[in-house]
């Protein structure tokens, strides 16, 4: 959610000049995503948890319409709290470490074998002033960032959580939605534009008939101000809800969609 910082792999054509010469592909990624991760499993990652947001008399309905259980809330809710909690340890363990990015090159045998042979014949240049690609942010301030980017979509999610009755009404599962769907993308790397209801504007979805959808227009403030953030007047945060016919037009991509939830 921050303007100029992402992650690339580039790759060749199957049969290209690159491939052919040896070089497979290149990687350039930043470290800190390494106090979230333990064994490729990330901390307030999985998509599922957006289930805690459902109406729970309406999984119940589910439940007995399909004989299956769709979500269990109870075991969701622990595994959430779980994850914030490991979320928190592992930034407040890492405040005297140092984080930086990454360049990977995977590349054929014989041409490591060229590179090892050459590798003695090279003459390094030096030069007094070197610009480097990359940004130089003290650790300290990486991590309250982060720390900052995670509480804010908690907060939004556990305020409203909080405030609903046994039945959550459609106004109060699409920011609760929201929220948890922001935690996937708030510390790390990976691309919001693969996320159109954060990422987007406004757009006409094709499906049997076209449909008007809303977006949270990140990528706005994103450019303006290098820090992602909601489009000014979609939600109205007093009431913690969104503007009237926002709610519907941010349907995109879950359970919401189900006809039998949305005339609730």
């Amino acid at each position: 959610m921050t303007d100029e910082v992402g992650n690339i792999t580039m790759t060749s054509a199957p049969n290209g000049v690159e491939v052919t010469g040896g070089l497979v592909y290149s990687q350039y990624y930043n470290l800190i995503k390494a106090p979230f991760d333990a064994q490729k499993v990330y901390a307030l990652q999985p998509p599922v948890y957006e289930n805690l947001a459902i109406d729970p008399v309406y999984l119940r309905q589910l439940r007995r319409a399909g004989r299956a259980t769709v979500a269990d809330q109870a075991a969701l809710k622990k595994a959430y709290v779980l994850s914030k909690q490991r979320a928190s340890l592992n930034l407040r363990e890492c405040h005297n470490r140092s984080f930086g990015t990454r360049e990977e090159h995977r590349i054929s045998l014989p041409l490591l074998r060229q590179v090892l042979a050459d590798w003695d014949s090279v003459v390094l240049p030096t030069r007094e002033h070197v610009s480097l690609p990359w940004f130089s942010v003290p650790t300290d301030d990486v991590l309250h960032f982060l720390r900052g980017q995670i509480n804010r979509h908690c907060l939004l999610f556990e305020y409203i959580l909080g405030r609903a009755g046994p039945m959550f009404s459609l106004a109060e599962t699409v920011p609760m939605v929201i929220a948890l769907r922001g935690l996937r993308y708030c510390y790390d790397s990976n691309p919001l534009f693969k996320e159109p209801v954060l990422f987007g504007d406004e757009w006409t979805q094709v499906e049997w008939v076209p449909h008007e959808r809303t977006g949270l227009g990140m990528y706005r403030s994103m450019q303006r101000h290098g820090f992602g953030w909601w489009r000014a007047g979609l939600f109205q945060w007093e009431s913690w809800r969104f503007r009237g016919p926002i709610t519907r037009r941010l349907l995109v991509g879950n359970l919401l969609l189900h006809a039998e939830y949305r005339r609730r």
